[in-house]
């Protein structure tokens, strides 16, 4: 039963990679599952096969009216998870709409981030990540897409008091001399995004 519920699950995938990314890159994709077929099964893990296809940069359909490239460590994985199975706007139930201002908690490397602003060209977006090669990585995606970087505020914060994992992950070279952003700070820097724009780079609150 498990392995025809898989196999039902890779079939989807099949078909949604092929919509939104394409025949080549799902061929590609399908040939690397197969590939590595014996190490997928052991670990039940399709993420070997999306490593396999690179950082891209991939082109992406997610609607008629929604098109944006992606780009980065694990870029093929958030297609597949985020846009393929539709994790996120669940086939409308999440809506966004031209002018909204949506944020982005734990922003990885930009996939909801870009997904967001390819809604329409007056969608802001307020970015939250800790990682300082993330954050690289997200401004190296939304580069690809014209006038997507000027929508967007990045917040390089944790978010919530300091607990004793961050306090320990503060201690990390990945995210040295990030700081905690309160949620009542982060509305706070929301309100001002709303009324002044995205002239200035929102930042966390140190403490």
């Amino acid at each position: 039963m498990n392995i025809v519920r898989s196999l039902r699950k890779i079939s989807a995938d099949i078909w949604g990679l092929s919509r939104i990314v394409g025949l080549s890159a799902t061929t590609m994709w399908l040939a690397a599952m197969l590939k590595n077929l014996p190490e997928i099964y052991r670990s039940g893990n399709l993420q070997i096969a999306d490593r396999a296809l690179g950082s891209g940069p991939f082109q992406v359909t997610y609607s008629d009216e929604v098109n944006f490239r992606v780009a980065g460590p694990g870029a093929f994985s958030g297609i597949r998870e985020m846009y393929v199975r539709d994790t996120y706007l669940r086939g409308g139930r999440l809506e966004i709409d031209d002018g909204d201002i949506v944020v982005d908690l734990g922003a990885n490397i930009g996939n909801f981030t870009n997904l967001a602003l390819a809604h329409g060209p007056r969608v802001k977006v307020i970015a939250v990540e800790p990682s300082h090669a993330l954050l690289r990585s997200m401004k190296a995606s939304l580069a690809l897409n014209d006038g997507f970087a000027e929508r967007v505020s990045v917040v390089k914060a944790f978010l919530g008091h300091a607990s004793r994992m961050e306090l320990a992950l503060s201690k990390d070279p990945r995210y040295a001399g990030t700081s905690w952003m309160t949620e009542e700070e982060l509305l706070e820097a929301a309100t001002v995004i709303y009324f002044e724009g995205l002239g200035a780079t929102a930042k966390g609150g140190g403490r």
